[in-house]
């Protein structure tokens, strides 16, 4: 992700999607054609805790005053090279899950990839729809790959906290809202 990719604006959070996951379109990145851009929104007041932390992230970006032709949003100028590599991903999780007191069961160990299987999952028990998750979750509509990530769960608090404004309830309860947040072109 880009900077500009990611802004916060009235409280609410939009992305800018170029590309679905494995799918290259840099070209068009490049020219910032948005003629081929996705852009996703979460409303203001969907997962606050969220919203508050990105504005704080791009607002120490900003306080650096770093450049918007910067190739990644979430490097810093001290990270180096930008190389997404999953093995210090992983590493991160572990210490971050470890610092939280959260140990996975026996026989199961947790990933980075794990918030990507999580999240369609605890949304999927909200029965939020296929189409919604798949756009969120930035997988290809046709995608057949994101059947094999949902794991049977039940639905929980903390899945109704940050996925439930996807529920087809709260579009009829913020009908100007949801107009923002799903656009039919999506």
């Amino acid at each position: 992700m880009r900077p500009g990719e990611l802004i916060v604006d009235g409280g609410a959070l939009y992305l800018k999607q170029f590309e679905l996951k494995g799918e290259r379109n840099r070209a068009s990145r490049r020219r910032r054609d948005n003629t081929k851009v996705k852009v996703l929104s979460l409303p203001a007041d969907a997962v606050p805790d969220v919203v508050r932390l990105v504005a704080k992230f791009l607002a120490v970006r900003a306080r650096l005053d770093l450049p918007d032709d910067a190739d990644s949003v979430y490097r810093l100028p001290w990270d180096g090279p930008a190389k997404f590599q999953t093995g210090k991903m992983n590493e991160f999780m572990k210490l971050a899950f470890a610092s939280a007191g959260v140990v996975a069961p026996p026989g199961f160990k947790y990933t980075w990839h794990m918030l990507r299987h999580g999240a369609a999952s605890a949304a999927a028990a909200l029965e939020v729809a296929d189409r919604r998750i798949k756009d969120f979750g930035n997988w290809s509509r046709t995608s057949v790959a994101y059947e094999t990530y949902l794991h049977t769960v039940p639905a929980t608090t903390s899945g109704l906290r940050f996925f439930g404004w996807m529920k087809p309830a709260w579009a009829l309860e913020h009908p100007a809202d949801a107009a923002l947040v799903f656009p039919e072109h999506l």
